[in-house]
């Protein structure tokens, strides 16, 4: 007669407790591993849409910049300074604004104004659209800016100081979003 060494046997009714406890606890894990996949998808996503929203603003920041800078190389040109007068009548070019202290300021301007007003720069930016620009003449008194400075600018003169404020604008029509850039040149 044989004899087994080992025996196998379990308690009476240890199968009929248990009941899929394993599978509960499985699918519980399923579901929380599914949870946070989810979350992960979804922050990738809202990333992705931020880093484009910020390559869109600086290159509408960069067409503005190559607006301002066009507007700007008017007033270093060396034929500008032979007329300013002529440029910035009320009804010269487009692109040159007279005294603006008496004026709504470029700030305030919509787009409609930009379109009246504005020069279009000629810049190749590779944008849809191209920037505008507006340089605007502000005469300042130098007494007055003397005393708002605490004195050293041009004090006693009697004579005004040409100011000129360059205002550029690039704007998106697909998205709407508009970048404005001002710069203030004293000749």
């Amino acid at each position: 007669m044989k004899q087994m060494l080992f025996k196998y046997s379990s308690p009476p009714g240890i199968y009929v407790r248990e009941k899929g406890m394993v599978l509960v606890v499985a699918m519980i894990m399923v579901l929380l591993m599914t949870i946070v996949g989810l979350a992960a998808i979804r922050g990738s996503g809202l990333q992705e849409r931020m880093a484009g929203n910020m390559r869109d603003m600086q290159l509408r920041f960069q067409a503005a910049e190559a607006g301002l800078r066009e507007g700007e190389s008017h007033l270093l040109d060396e034929n500008f300074s032979a007329l300013p007068l002529s440029a910035f009548d009320l009804a010269g070019d487009k692109g040159f604004r007279p005294n603006m202290n008496e004026h709504k300021p470029v700030s305030a301007w919509d787009s409609a104004d930009w379109e009246a007003h504005a020069a279009i720069a000629t810049v190749n930016v590779n944008m849809a659209e191209p920037p505008m620009y507006v340089v605007e003449e502000l005469r300042v008194h130098p007494d007055l800016v003397a005393q708002a400075l605490g004195g050293g600018i041009d004090q006693g003169s009697g004579m005004e100081m040409q100011i000129y404020r360059i205002s550029s604008r690039y704007g998106d029509s697909g998205s709407g979003a508009i970048s404005v850039l001002q710069s203030t040149y004293r000749r």
